[in-house]
């Protein structure tokens, strides 16, 4: 049986000083999410360039919400037998601080996002002089739409799931710069 509450959404942590990267422009860029779910594989290779940061962790955040994942990450996956995902090699030239590693690219599935679930909010205002805004706590969606993946995501999003196996080989690896966040916490705008 599915507990949201063991389910958490994969993301960068934007640590201090964490190296992150923009990529060159490339024509698969018109529709990112084809990428990060497995639908395009890009040709010639997407070419990446730092843009801030001087510390690779296992976990490289984009400027277009792909994430680059390490060697060392990607061997922990793979040795976990963690499902639902694979990686995209890139060109980094002569970016050697981050050679080796790859984008990673979720094949596992689930149904929309489920918003008739979420409970509704008033979340802080943004910044000190703004007004607090409608919300909803939690992402959710059919349970019966999941296929059982490791690691998954809703269709034309850029949102990550982790099933609680894998969130707990992820936090295992200190420091990744991995972001866990369960699912019902979650709180976003209401657009």
């Amino acid at each position: 049986m599915l507990h949201f509450n063991e389910l958490y959404r994969f993301g960068e942590l934007f640590k201090r000083g964490a190296t992150r990267v923009d990529f060159e422009p490339h024509p698969a860029f018109r529709y990112w999410i084809a990428i990060q779910c497995g639908r395009e594989r890009p040709e010639p290779p997407l070419r990446v360039r730092e843009i801030t940061g001087k510390r690779p962790y296992d976990v490289v955040g984009s400027t277009i919400l792909l994430h680059l994942v390490s060697p060392r990450l990607r061997t922990a996956l793979r040795s976990g037998g963690i499902t639902g995902w694979d990686t995209l090699s890139v060109d980094t030239g002569s970016f050697a601080l981050i050679r080796g590693y790859e984008v990673l690219r979720i094949l596992g599935r689930c149904g929309p996002i489920d918003d008739s679930q979420s409970e509704r909010v008033i979340l802080p205002p943004p910044t000190k002089s703004g007004r607090a805004v409608d919300g909803w706590r939690g992402l959710y969606f059919d349970p019966v739409s999941w296929d059982g993946s490791d690691i998954f995501g809703p269709p034309e999003t850029g949102h990550i799931f982790m099933t609680k196996r894998t969130a707990d080989l992820v936090r295992q690896m200190k420091p990744s710069n991995a972001s866990l966040e369960p699912l019902p916490a979650i709180e976003r705008l209401v657009l």
